[in-house]
């Protein structure tokens, strides 16, 4: 069957156990062949997009994804900020 190409990058996830994995995602598939990506061979146009699109992934270090930082929720007193001043507290 026919050849395909791919373009694997990383990004870290949170596990249910609270650890952190790291899995690879599909970003992009090329013809190996010829190295164009989707949209040339649809178009029949020459190979330019691959370089371009492994180019960006080094240059921006689009290659692996961390895992965002979640927000932490700050407690004053051991109740949470939010709970503890409400709008109708506010004498305006």
């Amino acid at each position: 069957g026919p050849r395909i190409g791919l373009i694997l990058t990383t990004e870290d996830y949170e596990k249910r156990d609270g650890n952190i994995g790291s899995r690879l995602n599909i970003s992009a598939a090329y013809n190996p062949d010829t190295r164009q990506m989707a949209n040339e061979v649809i178009d029949n146009t020459a190979a330019k997009a691959l370089d371009g699109y492994i180019a960006w992934l080094d240059k921006s270090g689009k290659w692996h994804k961390p895992l965002a930082n979640k927000p932490q929720q700050q407690s004053y007193g051991g109740r949470q900020i939010d709970e503890q001043f409400q709008d109708d507290d506010l004498n305006f």
